[in-house]
């Protein structure tokens, strides 16, 4: 079992951490990023030459990505809160099996 806080991955470090390598692993050209907040992930998908889109239903959140930079690289735009339930509900049926 691999020891997260021996590596200095804790807290959201770890959950961040799986996220990206799940993305990675799939080598996509493209990220859309729902309920991107602060957008650390639109930062590491731009980092690694990948295409990132981010939306998020409070502006405060994207105010603060494109503080940090996210919206050098990526697209960022406020989204209400009801279209993004929609699209995850629209999301999740594709998905289904």
């Amino acid at each position: 079992m691999l020891d997260f806080e021996a590596c200095g991955l804790v807290g959201t470090a770890v959950t961040d951490q799986a996220i990206l390598l799940a993305i990675l692993g799939r080598q996509p050209q493209r990220v859309p990023d729902r309920g991107c907040g602060e957008g650390w992930l639109l930062r590491a998908a731009g980092e690694r030459g990948i295409e990132a889109a981010g939306v998020d239903a409070e502006p405060a959140l994207l105010d603060a990505a494109r503080a940090a930079g996210s919206a050098q690289s990526t697209g960022l735009r406020a989204t209400p809160l009801r279209a993004l339930a929609m699209a995850a509900r629209r999301t999740a049926t594709l998905a289904a099996p």
